[in-house]
């Protein structure tokens, strides 16, 4: 039987995972929900493997993606995206 691996390992490896997962998801609400999860895990990963940069950009990241994930669910439709285009001439 293997070892167990490090705490560390499935962190980094698990992190990797959703933001792959992030990336193929067609639905943008999904692609919200996965990239947060993506950060935190992320964030756990920075913190346990002492890496700085990492923790950092993921700390950024999530109000990010909780800003879009709000706006995809609850922003009014614009008025200006339901107009047609004009035809070219």
């Amino acid at each position: 039987m293997g070892a167990i691996p490090p705490l560390t390992d499935v962190l980094g490896w698990s992190a990797a995972g959703l933001t792959l997962l992030a990336f193929s998801c067609k639905d943008l609400v999904r692609l919200r929900h996965v990239a947060l999860s993506a950060d935190t895990a992320f964030i756990a990963y920075g913190l346990t493997a002492q890496l700085w940069p990492v923790l950092a950009l993921h700390v950024v990241l999530v109000p990010i993606n909780a800003w879009r994930l709000w706006q995809t669910l609850y922003r009014q439709p614009d008025s200006q995206s339901q107009q047609p285009a004009p035809a070219s001439t």
